[in-house]
């Protein structure tokens, strides 16, 4: 559990933009945002959740992350709150809210708050540079995920 929170803060340093210890879903869907919202959706004592943030340490993945997303981590234990069409609700509610019952999720948002595509479960680190040159690259709007891995 301490691992998780400590790779969590990690990633978050990395990856997401500054919105303080909580998350203002508000703030970031009223500016220009030009990339794809990537929200990673773990809970403690998750193994695949601890196997799927390992994966975003690879150089490739986190380079792809850091030039190519917004990402939004969300752990559903911590005691954060994210404010969302302006009610503010813990992890855990929001996460409810949007239907999340499996860990790890990524969901992937365009600019319009549209959902592109999701993931349930663990990924390994072929299958998630694949999902997110799939996503960055515009070509969810053109063809399935595994047409695209076809190619």
């Amino acid at each position: 559990m301490k691992f998780i929170k400590r790779v969590s803060v990690l990633l978050i340093s990395l990856f997401s933009l500054s919105y303080g210890a909580d998350i203002n879903l508000d703030d970031i869907f009223s500016k220009k945002i030009n990339k794809p919202i990537m929200f990673f959706f773990h809970k403690d004592g998750c193994g695949f959740c601890e196997k799927m943030v390992f994966e975003f340490e690879d150089k490739n993945i986190s380079n792809m992350l850091k030039s190519d997303f917004i990402f939004l981590d969300i752990n559903r234990d911590d005691d954060d709150t994210i404010l969302y069409k302006g009610k503010e609700k813990s992890n855990r509610e929001f996460t409810k809210s949007i239907d999340i019952d499996f860990f790890p999720t990524l969901i992937f948002i365009d600019k319009n708050q549209d959902v592109i595509y999701t993931i349930v479960g663990y990924r390994n680190k072929g299958i998630l540079k694949d999902t997110l040159r799939y996503i960055s690259t515009g070509s969810y709007r053109e063809k399935t995920f595994e047409e695209f891995e076809d190619e």
